[in-house]
């Protein structure tokens, strides 16, 4: 797993997570919950063609600061 510790405004934060995997990005999604008391947390699904070259259990996980 690659990660990438960002520094932002706390107060301007939101997330999103992309997956392949619904299990897997539910417990991400509780973990970015908890550790970042943001609500709510933005999800979608890879598409098919991103889906098969990245493979099953994909989770993709973006930030940003408001702006």
């Amino acid at each position: 797993m690659n990660v990438v510790i960002l520094d932002f405004d706390d107060e301007k934060k939101e997330f999103l997570v992309v997956h392949s995997n619904k299990e897997y990005a539910d417990s991400m999604i509780e973990h970015i919950k908890d550790e970042f008391d943001v609500d709510p947390v933005y999800v979608f699904e890879f598409g098919p063609i991103i889906g098969t070259h990245a493979g099953p259990g994909t989770v993709a996980i973006l930030a940003r600061e408001k702006k």
